[in-house]
């Protein structure tokens, strides 16, 4: 969850908020892709070296709100990594209004793409697989 949802001060009112929350969230996905692209990472979920197994509602809120933790992406060099590493960051701000855009997330995924020769993007009319 986002830091809005946990400290429960997400403006219900406004459709851009649940946009910002969205992000949040995608940026904790791609932490979760980025860290199964080497076979050697066994699954962690987000914040398990900070939260117990099961976290309540408040352990969530202490770790993302209060101590500001985010997962720390996987050490890889790999140019590729280190673009979806920042992109996390950018992602996943305390703040709502510094997010990035889904748009701009878009962009900055299709230069990371194009720029990595191991990565094959659809040619015009073809579906992605």
């Amino acid at each position: 969850m986002s830091p809005e949802l946990l400290e429960q001060s997400i403006n219900l009112e406004c459709f851009e908020s649940f946009l910002k929350c969205d992000i949040y969230a995608f940026a904790l996905v791609l932490w979760e892709v980025c860290r199964r692209v080497r076979p050697a990472h066994e699954y962690r979920p987000p914040y398990w070296e900070l939260a117990p197994s099961d976290p309540s509602f408040d352990d969530m809120r202490k770790i993302v709100c209060i101590d500001a933790a985010r997962p720390t992406p996987p050490a890889d060099d790999h140019p590729t990594m280190v673009g979806m590493a920042n992109l996390m960051r950018e992602c996943w701000h305390a703040s709502a209004s510094v997010r990035l855009p889904a748009l701009r997330v878009k962009k900055t995924l299709l230069k990371l793409a194009a720029a990595d020769p191991a990565v094959r993007l659809p040619a015009a009319g073809e579906d992605a697989v």
